[in-house]
């Protein structure tokens, strides 16, 4: 089921390789992981990889940013699964935050969609329209992987984010993602 799941092609206009994409990878890489299949597993990270080969030098991921006023949105939505992906791969022993592929590190589309939600003004300057949805930060689903990534990194504008939102759930990441990650400071 996970091998159909992710050899789904997409729909012309990009599906192949952004949040859709992102989300097939990350359950291919934790049933590779479970069932022992290192060709879905490799498979899964790759989004990792294909992330990072596509995004800007600054780290705006093109084809969420077409997404017109939802483009904020869907930089973080695609940095959920590329941030929990990681989190799979490092603890299989594969250094996917280090990652480096044209100067382009996960923690620039990181930095990308911290300066959207610091400032929805930014999000212009990536996506090329000038109204942005910000409906998403109501749900704070949104930013449950924010626990995984200040697990390992400290970040005191996405700690701040989140502070008040915990505990934080989301069930395609997993579930409680705030009990498995979350250690006061």
């Amino acid at each position: 089921m996970a091998r159909s799941h992710f050899a789904i092609p997409g729909e012309p206009g990009g599906t192949c390789c952004n949040n859709h994409y992102y989300r097939r990878a990350l359950y291919a890489a934790i049933i590779g992981v479970i069932t022992a299949d290192c060709e879905l597993f490799r498979n899964g990270v790759g989004a990792i990889y294909s992330a990072l080969t596509h995004a800007t030098p600054e780290g705006a991921m093109p084809l969420e940013m077409k997404r017109g006023e939802l483009a904020a949105h869907y930089q973080n939505f695609a940095l959920m699964y590329l941030a929990i992906i990681a989190e799979i791969a490092e603890r299989q022993g594969y250094r996917m935050w280090d990652l480096e592929i044209n100067g382009k590190t996960l923690h620039h589309l990181v930095d990308v969609n911290n300066r959207i939600i610091a400032d929805p003004a930014n999000f212009t300057r990536y996506s090329g329209v000038d109204e942005v949805s910000l409906r998403y930060r109501k749900d704070n689903q949104y930013f449950a992987w924010f626990e995984m990534y200040l697990a390992r990194f400290g970040n005191s504008e996405m700690e701040a984010w989140i502070a008040d939102r915990r505990p934080l759930y989301n069930r395609s990441m997993g579930g409680h993602m705030t009990a498995y990650f979350y250690t006061p400071r």
